[in-house]
């Protein structure tokens, strides 16, 4: 049995502590960095599309038509600014006052403290199938009923317990 001292203990836990907030913080930097690529992407790739599928439009859009009027361009990026400041501030906003509300002091405990609150989720075991050898098996699959008869099967069998069919020549 390995006897550590309290201080030994302490510098141990503070390193995982410390190394756990780094990687949290880099996962975040890599999240935010891939939803401003993509918001970009977005964006730059609705604004060709709108060139492309008119070009004269587009121009006169960037060219104001009287001196004090403010170009369409413009008032789309002022838009633009103002829709993402709304979006931002409210939902941190909105995120602050749970946060404040539920008197977490770091983010484990507001976990546990939100996840008091919830319901619980039990896992619940399937009794049917969840892996397919192929499109084909699974569209098989989804074409049985629990009975074990395909629908083409059930029908046919329908049809000829029936009084009134056509004769065959």
């Amino acid at each position: 049995m390995v006897n550590e001292n309290k201080e030994d203990n302490y510098a141990t836990k503070s390193q995982q502590n410390k190394n756990k907030s780094s990687d949290t913080l880099a996962s975040a930097a890599f999240l935010t960095c891939v939803a401003a690529g993509a918001g970009i992407f977005t964006f730059a790739s609705t604004l060709a599309s709108a060139r492309k599928t008119d070009p004269n439009m587009f121009s006169k859009g960037q060219i104001p038509p009287a001196p004090s009027a403010e170009t369409g361009v413009q008032l789309a990026i002022r838009a633009l600014k103002w829709g993402t400041f709304y979006a931002f501030g409210g939902c941190g906003l909105f995120f602050y006052g749970v946060w404040k509300m539920s008197g977490a002091n770091d983010m484990h405990e507001f976990r546990m403290k939100i996840g008091s609150l919830l319901p619980r989720l039990t896992p619940t075991v399937h009794k049917s199938r969840t892996e397919f050898e192929g499109l084909t098996d699974l569209m098989t699959y989804l074409a049985t009923d629990y009975s074990g008869q395909t629908s083409k099967t059930k029908i046919t069998n329908e049809s000829t317990s029936s009084t009134d069919e056509i004769p065959k020549n």
